[in-house]
């Protein structure tokens, strides 16, 4: 039997603030977080590297939640889209209150049959992009 939660009503617990969700396109956590966040009364940046996901996504919130939400593309692999994701949030809101690390890599074979290669892009992906996207967002942007 399929679990039916119903979330709880929001109460402005963000209000005024300015949230920053990386790998929110979709229908992961990262969109589930940006929902939330919205509820809950924040201003809500989404960005992805997928741009059509990242434009349904961003459709679907804007359709519900207006002007309070933007989608940037951002591939947290690359310094200067991180950088432009986080200068594009404070140019529309005015500053980056919260910034989600929500983009991870996962291997695509066993730790035993992975490559260098293949667990450098991971790491640069999962630990080196949440490093390029704490640094951006704690400014000055």
């Amino acid at each position: 039997m399929p679990l039916s939660v119903t979330p709880p009503a929001g109460r402005e617990l963000l209000a005024g603030k300015v949230v920053v969700i990386t790998a929110a396109a979709g229908t992961g956590i990262g969109s589930a977080t940006a929902r939330r966040c919205l509820e809950e009364g924040a201003r809500v940046v989404v960005s992805d590297s997928h741009a059509r996901r990242l434009a349904e996504v961003h459709g679907e919130l804007a359709g519900v939640h207006g002007d309070r939400v933007r989608a940037i593309g951002c591939d947290v692999t690359d310094e200067g889209q991180v950088e432009a994701l986080v200068a594009g949030a404070a140019a529309q809101f005015g500053r980056v209150d919260v910034m989600v690390n929500n983009a991870g890599l996962g291997g695509t074979s066993s730790v035993l049959e992975m490559t260098d290669e293949q667990w450098s892009r991971v790491l640069d992906f999962t630990l080196t992009g949440t490093f390029r996207c704490t640094r951006a967002a704690a400014g000055p942007w």
